[in-house]
């Protein structure tokens, strides 16, 4: 595995074990601290469909989805979430 491939787990994992135990304000932190450019945007993509079922209790949630959409060419990568 590299050094990519456990950022994104640990990511995932983190938003998974937050979302588990409903602590949305801590999911929310993550969200907020996803930066556009440094990770790739199918990475931050998985973030917002992990979150997507709680998302109206995840005020970075709407935003982060904005900026990324800005950035992707491929739109259908955002179908579902929009």
């Amino acid at each position: 595995m590299n050094k990519l491939q456990k950022q994104m787990e640990d990511l995932f994992t983190e938003i998974h074990k937050a979302l588990l135990q409903e602590k949305y304000e801590e999911c929310n932190e993550l969200l907020e601290g996803l930066q556009i450019g440094k990770l790739p945007t199918i990475t931050l993509i998985g973030a917002l469909r992990a979150a997507f079922p709680v998302r109206e209790k995840l005020p970075a949630w709407e935003p982060l989805l904005r900026e990324i959409e800005k950035v992707t060419s491929n739109k259908r990568w955002l179908r579902g979430l929009l």
